[in-house]
């Protein structure tokens, strides 16, 4: 996803970019099909990098294509994409403001950049755009800013100086300009032209320090992570690795050296934060984040709001047969009722996914035995629940792990990543698990586990 960068950042660890960065949540890509009417012919994701969100929104097209300049980024698409050949994605290399050349005018459905925009040149990428979107497709495009430690101002407040300050020994003067600048503002220097786009919406969010959820705006970006992950996360910045090439002596502790610039930010943060000497202590992080959604002109005119029950997307018919028969198998008394504590397994016997903490809330909301009408509402509750998602997505903590990014950590670090971390497992749940893999070498492949229990 960095385009623009100069050449000498051609060592960006793409496998690192791709295992670290954050996931976008399914709330996001809904935000962004809810908007989008007519046709779902062909899909084009400029800046696609690692192709995640190209693969997602490769359920809902018929044709998807994603598009980046680095050959490094796009091998590693290829690679994820061998995970489902049911789709029909493809992956070029090229740049946002030259690699549609060969698709045809007004071919394009909905087009999106995720973490890009910034990077492009605004004045070839509109014409382009205006080229190839068929009059009454889509434009979104979405970015993040810093992450915030939501419970530490003090850890927040000394990332943001080592982020920022224009000291060399800092990472200020390393970040790319003027992308890092656009997107610090949220985007708002990228404007659809008005004679082009219409019905143009900007969702922002600004995370704060009193607690989750306290900023101000749509809140599209928040997560549970390990410090661990915090620390991985951090060295993926394209200012990082700037400040790297400039300081090639200083090696990180995870690679056998003194540290760098990660570990003396870590170092000053738990000065103060003691919790962040643990890798595995979990922290909740929030993104300051953008969200722009435009319509090409000359299409038809949209519905004055969107209607979140005609969206096949967001709203399933749960008076499909299929949901009845469900619910009638857990009606174990004949009453017409199921039993408050069988909700959770009552929901993925209709192929939901619901978290714990999911099946928690909905619980207290529920409040008791419950008929097929109460169950319909929690099915259709607005948002629903998270799709299983893509096998990597589940692979970041392990890969906290993972160091070298062989695709293996041992037994034991699985059984304490799951026994110990985010939604806790029992050990005997974790036997359960442990016995689809071979783990005689004492080891296992996390990837093939994922991959396994999501095919099940």
């Amino acid at each position: 996803m960095r385009l623009n960068l100069p050449t000498s950042k051609s060592a960006f660890n793409t496998a690192s970019y791709a295992a670290f960065r954050p996931v976008y949540p399914e709330s996001l890509y809904k935000f962004v099909l809810q908007y989008h009417r007519g046709p779902k012919k062909l899909c084009v994701d400029l800046g696609c990098g690692p192709g995640i969100v190209t693969r997602k929104l490769g359920k809902h097209f018929d044709k998807t294509i994603g598009i980046d300049p680095s050959a490094g980024m796009i091998r590693q698409a290829h690679e994820g994409a061998q995970q489902d050949s049911s789709r029909d994605i493809e992956f070029w290399e090229g740049s946002a403001e030259t690699g549609t050349a060969a698709l045809d005018s007004g071919s394009v459905d909905l087009v999106v950049a995720a973490q890009a925009a910034h990077w492009f040149d605004q004045a070839k990428l509109w014409p382009e755009m205006q080229r190839i979107v068929r009059p009454g497709g889509t434009l979104a495009f979405w970015g993040y800013k810093d992450h915030v430690f939501v419970d530490y101002p003090h850890a927040t407040e000394v990332m943001q100086c080592y982020a920022y300050d224009q000291h060399p020994d800092k990472l200020g003067s390393y970040w790319p300009q003027p992308g890092r600048s656009i997107l610090q503002d949220q985007l708002r220097a990228i404007k659809p032209p008005e004679e082009d786009w219409e019905d143009v919406h900007r969702e922002l969010y600004e995370p704060d320090t009193k607690g989750p959820y306290s900023g101000e705006g749509k809140n599209l970006m928040a997560y549970e992570l390990s410090v661990g992950s915090c620390k991985s996360y951090v060295r993926t910045w394209s200012s990082y690795h700037g400040w790297a090439e400039a300081h090639p002596d200083a090696v990180a502790r995870e690679k056998g050296g003194k540290g760098d610039i990660m570990d003396e930010m870590f170092d000053e943060i738990a000065k103060m934060d003691k919790i962040f000497r643990d890798d595995t202590f979990p922290v909740n992080v929030e993104w300051g984040s953008a969200v722009i959604r435009a319509r090409k002109r000359g299409g038809p005119p949209p519905p004055s709001e969107p209607s979140e029950h005609s969206d096949e997307l967001d709203m399933m018919d749960a008076q499909s047969t299929n949901f009845k028969e469900a619910f009638s198998l857990f009606d174990k008394r004949g009453t017409g009722r199921v039993a408050l504590q069988d909700l959770g397994d009552l929901l993925r016997a209709c192929g939901q996914n619901p978290t714990l903490a999911e099946i928690k809330d909905l619980e207290s909301s529920v409040g008791g035995d419950f008929d097929f009408d109460a169950f319909s509402r929690v099915l259709n509750r607005p948002g629903g629940f998270r799709d299983p998602g893509e096998p990597e997505e589940y692979c970041r903590g392990f890969q906290v792990f993972d160091k070298d990014l062989t695709g293996f950590i041992g037994v034991g670090q699985f059984r304490y990543i799951l026994t110990n971390l985010g939604e806790k497992m029992s050990d005997e749940e974790v036997d359960e698990l442990l016995k689809a893999v071979d783990t005689s070498s004492g080891e296992l492949n996390y990837m093939d586990m994922v991959k396994t229990i999501l095919a099940n």
